[in-house]
């Protein structure tokens, strides 16, 4: 086979020319690693898409479990992550009785071009939560083996990953295939090595019970996984720990974290982050940013003052999860501006997140 020319289609089938597509020769990509990161984008698009569409649904699907009102406030930010996902992909939470998830990917699927990227999204419908005991590492690749199925998995370690789990520790995530090896979607929870023991000790008897009442062990993550996550962490478990349970890139959503245009988005999104604090619930922080994420991808806004928007996007999230929302003279004094601004922004917010929900049905 000759060489391709670089104004030719590109063979991968995304439609693009090759010189936009895998004959890209900045930083040496491959076509691997361009699949890597757009699936990585669409893990931050599906999370937008499921708190801006579905947040109350996921709000009330998180205060089901009332084990969470036992928990630190980190620990309880670390087990709402955990059960979001689990709701997002396992849990019937839409107007149709179907996954958050199957929403998704049968709206937003034809918008994935690569078709091998599009394969690895379409995977996830087989994505499970998983307890992970960590045998070997490397500088290259971590070495788990699953605690309830004993099966292999194997995870490239990170340029930027400064913090690993211990060898011998165990490590609570959510394993997404890329080929021969596989990632953490969004990120994983390490426990401090001397825990090991006794936390398998409790997950045991949990499996022990599920197979007693006719479960299968293949299955029992997905379908126990509150129970998994109420035995590993344990308000006697962490207290007792100097360490307690870690999150790799920390818990829930971070301004800091997420992809923005420009600083002034981004200082937009830490004013959002540090005035959705004093309510102390991880899910309407999450919340809040991935509306703003949604709403500055849809509109690119001019930003003369950040904490007007901040506002806007405070008093929109209240507007939905709250049976008596602060008013919005209550918001502007929080930030500083006067209730008008708080209005305007707030409607400009409210007809784009309308806007986005009305294109994807």
């Amino acid at each position: 086979m000759g060489k391709i020319k670089r104004n030719a289609l590109c063979l991968c089938g995304t439609g693009k020319k090759y010189k936009h597509c895998c004959g890209q020769k900045s930083g040496g990509e491959q076509t691997s690693e361009l699949v890597f990161k757009e699936a990585v984008q669409v893990q931050k698009d599906l999370m937008n898409y499921a708190f801006s569409k579905h947040q109350r649904a996921i709000n009330q699907f998180i205060n089901d479990f009332s084990f969470l009102a036992d928990m630190d406030k980190e620990t309880q930010q670390i087990s709402v992550f955990h059960l979001s996902v689990w709701g997002i992909f396992f849990r019937p939470l839409t107007d149709k009785n179907e996954t958050i998830f199957h929403e998704f990917l049968t709206k937003k699927a034809e918008d994935i071009t690569r078709p091998k990227t599009r394969q690895v999204v379409q995977s996830w419908t087989d994505m499970e939560p998983t307890l992970l005991l960590l045998n070997e590492k490397t500088d290259e690749s971590l070495h788990f083996e699953n605690m309830v199925t004993a099966e292999k998995v194997e995870v490239d370690v990170k340029p930027d990953q400064t913090v690993l789990p211990e060898k011998g520790s165990l490590v609570l995530g959510f394993p997404v295939q890329f080929e021969e090896k596989a990632e953490f979607f969004i990120q994983y929870t390490m426990f401090a090595k001397e825990f090991t023991d006794t936390l398998l000790l409790q997950v045991r008897q949990l499996v022990e019970a599920h197979e007693a009442n006719g479960g299968a062990r293949s299955t029992f993550m997905r379908e126990a996984f509150p129970e998994v996550l109420k035995c590993m962490f344990a308000k006697q478990e962490v207290e007792e720990s100097e360490t307690p349970a870690h999150t790799e890139g920390g818990t829930g959503l971070s301004a800091d974290r997420m992809d923005w245009a420009s600083d002034v988005q981004l200082e937009a999104a830490k004013l959002i982050e540090d005035g959705m604090k004093e309510h102390g619930d991880q899910a309407l922080t999450d919340g809040a940013l991935t509306v703003w994420k949604a709403y500055c991808d849809q509109k690119s806004p001019v930003i003369r003052k950040a904490a007007s928007f901040a506002a806007g996007i405070e008093y929109y999230i209240h507007s939905l999860a709250s049976d008596a929302p602060r008013s919005q003279a209550q918001v502007a004094k929080k930030y500083g501006i006067s209730a008008s601004t708080v209005s305007s922004r707030f409607k400009d917010i409210e007809k784009a997140v309308k806007e986005e929900q009305d294109a994807t049905v």
